[in-house]
């Protein structure tokens, strides 16, 4: 089904998830974490609609992360995000 999507954007020429390129690999290896908390979690303290959870769960899974990578991006030169950048596979153009 992604294949197929990418396929789609592609061939219609769709840019609007341009802005996440980069941090798709961290978005990839931690969302998990952050959709967890956000979906089982949150629902237990919480009493919100099912669909609330999700949605939540889809928006904080891709831009949490991808505030993170903005945030090690800019301060790429900082040895804390140099060792973080490592440890999650990341590298940066050079500045």
């Amino acid at each position: 089904m992604c294949i197929s999507l990418a396929k789609i954007l592609e061939q219609r020429e769709w840019k609007f998830l341009d802005h996440l390129s980069g941090a798709n690999f961290m978005i990839f290896l931690i969302s998990w974490y952050i959709n967890v908390s956000t979906q089982q979690i949150l629902s237990h303290f919480l009493t919100l609609p099912w669909w609330v959870h999700t949605s939540l769960s889809l928006i904080c899974g891709i831009y949490v992360l991808w505030l993170g990578y903005k945030y090690l991006e800019k301060h790429q030169h900082s040895r804390w995000c140099k060792i973080t950048s490592y440890l999650l596979g990341q590298s940066f153009k050079k500045k």
